[in-house]
């Protein structure tokens, strides 16, 4: 059954989602009155009371769906795919989405993070001195404060994608993070580089 309309309508409500179509087309518009006029000219006022009772509380639970799923797809992909209506989406504050610019010029600086790590690592052990050049510690300093940041971020700021749906309120996504690669994440971000010039 399509519930695009059909709970608002028949809980004399506003519609909570609206329709485009793709090609032009011709559109009928029942108002709430003419409606139950009709139900009284065929004498199914009765019936229709009748179906109420019955289905309310699917009415009810079509309508908690949608409000569910309009909040969940915020500017998404899927939701340029809709072309959703980005205002009715309620999104923590300070909340970084997954396709901002911000968020992928993130993902970017920790992509080359970690290549810089992959390279500098071997070479730092392998050339290993008693003199610590300035200049690589700061860098390597710089390296771990980022990814350091980077837990706290995912934890906190960063948005998901899960299942199709936005996850966007930091203790759900925060959740699933720290369920899946947190630890090792936290393991990986240790600032060796600080602890080595102390030692």
């Amino acid at each position: 059954h399509c519930t695009l309309g059909e709970s608002s309508f028949f809980m004399f409500e506003p519609h909570i989602c609206t329709a485009k179509t793709v090609d032009a087309c011709e559109v009928f518009q029942l108002s709430m009155s003419e409606f139950l006029r009709i139900l009284q000219d065929y004498q199914l006022g009765t019936r229709f009371k009748e179906y109420l009772a019955v289905y309310h509380p699917t009415l009810q639970e079509a309508k908690a769906t949608i409000e569910k799923t309009i909040q969940n797809l915020s500017s998404s992909k899927m939701v340029r795919f809709l072309d959703a209506d980005e205002g009715v989406v309620k999104v923590s504050k300070g909340v970084v989405l997954p396709d901002s610019k911000f968020r992928v010029a993130w993902d970017y600086s920790a992509f080359f993070g970690l290549l810089y790590l992959i390279i500098s690592i071997p070479i730092e052990i392998s050339f290993a001195s008693k003199s610590i050049h300035v200049g690589i510690f700061l860098v390597d300093f710089m390296v771990d404060i980022f990814f350091v940041t980077d837990i706290y971020c995912r934890l906190r700021k960063f948005a998901i994608v899960k299942d199709g749906f936005l996850l966007s309120f930091p203790k759900n996504f925060g959740k699933i993070y720290r369920r899946g690669e947190f630890s090792l994440d936290l393991l990986s971000s240790f600032p060796a580089s600080f602890v080595a010039l102390v030692v």
